[in-house]
């Protein structure tokens, strides 16, 4: 039987460090332009100190979405995570050598300053060989960097559509002959290289669901290309998927936990020799529509202001850490203990509710709250707060401000925080981490078994 996996509501002048490595394609130097819709944009205060009428009031929308998005996207979590590993699993990098970039070295890199980094430019420089950077589009709600988008061209001759990126997932769906879909659409009659095919997908994402058919076509992201790539070509979705601007989703995680069974894009362009490195990176701008990015191949040194700290894969499903710590305090932490997966299409932290709950307690003056559903918790507005994560005995800073998703109301002095309660269905040992932290730090997603975090400019 088909595993269903889903799609998550909340769901990434400068100079490039170029990755050489093992042969690959030679594609030319390339630069994007990517269509936008505006999105519903109310600024926060960069440098994280708000006062209390700078904090705009709490819009749950996004949030309530994503708090049920994640029960259904991670429902068999457990057993997958348990069932893999990253010496059964097939590995399309194997071939590659292990990323390593002049001196990187692990340390404790905690220690952050709290405020925004200057706005990037948009200019794409050109890419080494076999390596893509892809300028992606940040979707914003209040406080909410709800998620991340960019450019992706199926078809001959191609069609560019935009796709939310995805860590958290393993397929690449698109609305193709859509019979309610708002957004543009993969039109796979003017494609003279797409195949269909009778085998059925369907998937949930949030409240909603999409039906679909396994299909094939040719796949583009700047100049890598796959051909015969397989995906779900979805003609009907739920109505709640028209609120966001994409039609699709490109899921980068393993393909042990696709629904449609099939290698994923990125796994293609390694079995393919197409990469200079069996990696990608991700940067995440905070509150701003453009500097957002995703490397293929490449690390972006201009995206980062530290060495990267390294982090071994617990299995080769998710990208998926040991977490055994959160702090809201100097010296004050809480054991975990917990299996964290590394989603960049999630916006919240997302833990079991006795971790959430003694979290909380480091913070004179929260409480849990219902006002919103289950899973949300309010904290005073003016708390002073060094929050961190630690995996593996290392500490890793949160931006202050990635913290408040807005007051309760307009008159109040409790605001809600970015850390939520998972849905007790997913078991007890289970932590989802989105882009509340990742917002904060330069990520690494190497084939080889590890996830690199390297402080991110947003902190600089």
């Amino acid at each position: 039987m088909l595993a269903h996996y889903f799609l998550p509501l909340s769901l990434l002048s400068l100079s490039l460090t170029s990755v050489q490595g093992s042969p690959a394609q030679a594609p030319s130097p390339f630069r994007l332009k990517i269509r936008t819709r505006s999105p519903p944009i109310d600024r926060r205060v960069a440098d994280g100190t708000q006062t209390q009428d700078d904090i705009p009031t709490f819009n749950d929308t996004y949030a309530v979405k994503e708090v049920y998005a994640m029960v259904v996207k991670y429902i068999q979590a457990y057993r997958i995570i348990n069932d893999f590993n990253v010496t059964t699993d097939p590995d399309p990098g194997a071939d590659y050598p292990q990323f390593d970039l002049n001196s990187v070295d692990t340390q404790d890199l905690s220690p952050l300053q709290a405020q925004d980094a200057a706005p990037v430019h948009t200019f794409v420089p050109p890419v080494g060989h076999g390596a893509a950077m892809v300028p992606y589009t940040d979707y914003i709600s209040g406080p909410m960097d709800v998620l991340y988008y960019g450019p992706l061209a199926l078809g001959t001759p191609e069609q560019s559509l935009n796709f939310q990126v995805d860590t958290g997932s393993a397929d690449l769906w698109v609305a193709s002959n859509c019979q309610n879909c708002v957004n543009n659409g993969f039109k796979g009659r003017r494609s003279s290289t797409f195949k269909s095919s009778t085998a059925r997908c369907a998937l949930a994402y949030g409240a909603g669901n999409a039906w679909g058919t396994v299909s094939h076509d040719t796949v583009s992201i700047g100049s890598l290309t796959v051909q015969k790539q397989a995906f779900c070509a979805v003609y009907k979705v739920s109505s709640d998927f028209n609120d966001q601007p994409i039609s699709g989703l490109l899921g980068l995680a393993f393909r042990t936990i696709a629904t449609i069974q099939q290698p994923t894009f990125f796994e293609n362009l390694l079995a393919q020799k197409k990469l200079a490195k069996s990696m990608f990176s991700m940067h995440m701008a905070r509150g701003q529509p453009d500097g957002s990015e995703v490397c293929f191949g490449c690390y972006d040194a201009t995206k980062a202001t530290g060495p990267v700290s390294w982090h071994s894969l617990i299995s080769r499903t998710y990208w998926s850490l040991s977490m055994d710590g959160i702090s809201a305090a100097e010296s004050r932490n809480v054991p975990t203990n917990l299996t964290a997966a590394i989603d960049s299409g999630a916006s919240l932290i997302h833990m079991p509710r006795r971790v959430v709950d003694a979290f909380y307690a480091l913070i004179p003056g929260s409480y849990r709250t219902d006002r919103y559903g289950a899973g949300f918790y309010a904290y005073p507005c003016n708390a002073t707060l060094k929050l961190e994560l630690s995996f593996e005995g290392r500490r890793y800073s949160i931006h202050p401000a990635d913290f408040n998703l807005g007051k309760m109301d307009t008159d109040t002095t409790m605001c809600i925080g970015t850390v939520v309660e998972i849905n007790s269905d997913l078991g007890d040992n289970l932590a989802i981490i989105g882009d509340t932290f990742l917002k904060s730090w330069y990520s690494v997603f190497d084939y080889s078994g590890r996830v690199g975090l390297a402080p991110s400019i947003n902190n600089s």
